[in-house]
């Protein structure tokens, strides 16, 4: 006999990558009265190690999901540096409150 919720608790075709293939970052964020978060521009470290800024992000697509109960918020970002657009996804871990970016 199966049980089911009739949510789908996980696809791989979504690309959500392992933690192990994410880069913590330190985002700001602008959080409107709905509870919408809109990442503005963050800072990583680099593989140098150095701390490198990156802004204005724009935002093309946002998702909620869940994977095994954890929420986790996806954002499909683009920024321009040195005239040279670059796409990248955030992931948002809101009971942790913490950012996590693509490599």
């Amino acid at each position: 006999m199966n049980f089911g919720t009739g949510e789908k608790v996980y696809e791989k075709d979504e690309g959500v990558l392992l933690d192990s293939e994410l880069l913590p970052a330190a985002v700001k964020c602008w959080f409107t009265v709905q509870g919408r978060g809109l990442p503005l521009s963050m800072k990583i470290r680099n593989e140098e190690g150095e701390i490198q800024t990156m802004a204005p992000i724009f935002t093309d697509t946002f998702q909620k999901l869940r994977y095994g109960g954890v929420p986790l918020w996806r954002y499909q970002c683009r920024v321009f540096q040195e005239g040279i657009e670059k796409s990248f996804c955030l992931y948002f871990y809101p009971e942790e409150g913490k950012w996590r970016v693509g490599k």
